[in-house]
C-alpha cells in the first residue's frame, strides 16, 4: 500500500460538499461574499483536489483553511490577508450568534 499523506486524525476531520455548502449559507457567506451554489461547489471542488488526499469528496482541515482564506479575500479585497480572514471569522461568528439568539438554532458545528 502507497504511504498516507494525511495523518489519521486529519483524515477523520472533514467536509463533504453538503456540509460544506451548509456551513457557508448558514453562516450567511454567499450574501457577504456575493457568491452563488455554483461558485461554493467550485471552491469546494478546487480545494478538494488540491489536496494531498485519495479522495476529493471531502475536504480535510487544510482544505477548508484555504477555502475561508480565498472567500475572505473576495469579501475584504482592500485588507491584507491575515485582517481579511479575521473580519471573515468575525463575521461568521456574529452571524450565528445572531441566529442563536434570534430563531435559537442548534450550534455552528455539530458532533457526528
Amino acid at each position: 500500500t502507497p504511504p498516507q499523506t494525511v495523518a489519521p486524525a486529519a483524515a477523520e476531520a472533514s467536509m463533504t460538499r453538503a456540509q460544506f455548502g451548509d456551513f457557508c449559507r448558514a453562516s450567511g457567506l454567499p450574501e457577504r461574499v456575493g457568491v452563488t451554489a455554483v461558485d461554493l461547489e467550485a471552491l469546494f471542488a478546487q480545494q478538494c483536489a488540491a489536496q494531498n488526499s485519495a479522495t476529493e469528496d471531502a475536504m480535510g482541515i487544510p482544505a477548508f483553511t484555504r477555502a475561508l482564506i480565498e472567500l475572505a479575500a473576495l469579501a475584504y479585497p482592500g485588507d491584507d490577508a491575515g485582517l481579511r480572514l479575521r473580519r471573515l471569522l468575525e463575521h461568521i461568528r456574529e452571524h450565528h450568534a445572531r441566529r442563536r439568539g434570534s430563531q435559537g438554532v442548534a450550534p455552528l458545528v455539530q458532533a457526528q
